[in-house]
């Protein structure tokens, strides 16, 4: 990829193209286009280096070589160049002196108020790749109120409730407020952390996703198949019964 090409943003088209792709991919951990914003912020904003694969391999659920991810490599180029341009963009966004706006979708429900969960779940998933990292920020008293309104956001919904910082539902404006104080928390966390994103110190060379789906794939994945695609979810064609990420998918073959 061309530094001119990771530099310029996603159009609306593209945007709506990758939260398709989001969309299409099988397993029930895929993010969502709010959800990648969140993880985004929390991967530049980690000093230390994970191999992007890795973190690609995050952003669709699956191990690095799940031959069910991808009907093919132009499909994974497609993926991974609209993903690359949109981590530079992430960490544009808070390297300006603007106001830090999270990427927020419309809920899909009118009468259910989750703005903002899938992003801060998408937050605590960039740092748990640095678990001992993200531990110096809950350790420092001063930064601590910082992840306030991203973990309860992140954990409004769980099923312990002693997991749940607001202890029920959010009211709107409960959320309003939130959502105020995780836009003014990250660029702090940011600075914290004084990350300087890997792709940076190579801004001047082409980047080649390429390199990163060869790494992706290992040597696992069949480009061509020669037989239909089979969801992780459905029943394995083996007949056991099982699903097939938890029967013959379960190996990666």
């Amino acid at each position: 990829m061309m530094r001119d090409d990771i530099l310029r943003p996603l159009s609306e088209s593209e945007y709506d193209r990758l939260a398709d792709i989001l969309a299409a991919l099988p397993d029930e951990k895929t993010m969502n286009l709010e959800e990648l914003d969140g993880y985004f912020a929390a991967v530049v904003s980690s000093p230390d280096g994970t191999p992007p694969e890795e973190i690609l391999a995050h952003v669709w659920g699956g191990e690095l070589a799940d031959t069910e991810t991808f009907a093919d490599e132009e499909a994974m180029t497609e993926f991974i160049a609209l993903t690359l341009r949109h981590w530079h963009h992430v960490l544009r966004r808070l390297e300006a002196d603007d106001d830090f706006v999270p990427l927020l979708l419309e809920d899909e429900d009118e009468d259910e108020d989750s703005r903002g969960h899938d992003w801060a779940n998408g937050f605590v998933r960039g740092m748990s790749l640095n678990p001992e990292t993200w531990a110096s920020l809950f350790e420092d008293e001063e930064m601590k109120p910082a992840l306030i309104p991203i973990l309860t956001l992140a954990f409004e919904h769980d099923p312990d409730p002693n997991m749940r910082p607001s202890g029920g539902p959010l009211r709107p404006e409960e959320r309003d407020i939130l959502l105020q104080g995780l836009a003014a928390a990250v660029p702090v966390i940011f600075d914290f952390f004084g990350a300087q994103d890997e792709f940076d110190e190579d801004i001047d060379e082409d980047i080649d996703e390429r390199s990163i789906v060869e790494r992706s794939l290992a040597d696992s994945i069949p480009y061509q198949r020669e037989t239909p695609k089979v969801g992780r979810n459905a029943p394995c064609p083996c007949g056991s019964g099982k699903k097939y990420k938890r029967c013959c998918g379960a190996d990666g073959g």
